[in-house]
């Protein structure tokens, strides 16, 4: 692999997420920045790939033909009494979403992948962007509202609101400048 081009940020580390930062990796470094804070596992249902689907594994170079899902061959429709009213070839795989995200998380090398990391703001700036993210969020404790990361004021001013839905967050920015 060259040189990256550049740097690219994508927030958002669920299917898309991961697959744009896959196919982006072939020109840019990349990172991509996740909302939860734990792995996506167990998120999905069931999903029936397409023939578009295969393309885009294989443009993000992800080893996908065996196992995927369970290939079937034909569709059947039955009435509400269940007698067969139709069957024709079409073959399809079918697969869940858990084993599709496993496969393109798998394949993100885990150094670019940061989670618990909640965009608050995205702006311009010479020469690039810089995104703005909520890396850590106090925790209450009853009426008492604390954060390890505030300061002193802003504890004093949070414990004026007294109510669950007080929070004091702290935010981190991070610069993405061309290169």
């Amino acid at each position: 692999m060259s040189a990256p081009a550049g740097r690219a940020l994508v927030i958002g580390g669920s299917l898309a997420g991961l697959f744009a930062g896959l196919l982006l990796r072939r020109q840019f470094a990349v990172d991509i920045y996740e909302r939860a804070d734990a792995e996506l596992a167990g998120r999905g249902a069931g999903i029936v790939t397409h023939e578009l689907l295969g393309e885009a594994l294989d443009a993000a170079g992800i080893a996908w033909r065996a196992g995927l899902g369970i290939e079937v061959q034909t569709r059947r429709f039955f009435d509400r009494d269940g007698q067969l009213k139709l069957e024709y070839p079409y073959r399809q795989t079918l697969t869940a979403w858990d084993r599709l995200y496993d496969m393109l998380r798998r394949a993100f090398p885990a150094a670019h992948y940061h989670g618990g990391k909640e965009l608050v703001a995205v702006e311009e700036r010479s020469g690039g962007v810089a995104a703005r993210f909520i890396i850590a969020r106090a925790r209450e404790l009853g009426a008492c509202l604390q954060s390890h990361h505030a300061t002193a004021a802003e504890r004093a001013n949070a414990a004026r609101f007294r109510t669950p839905q007080a929070t004091l967050q702290e935010t981190a920015t991070l610069e993405f400048l061309a290169q």
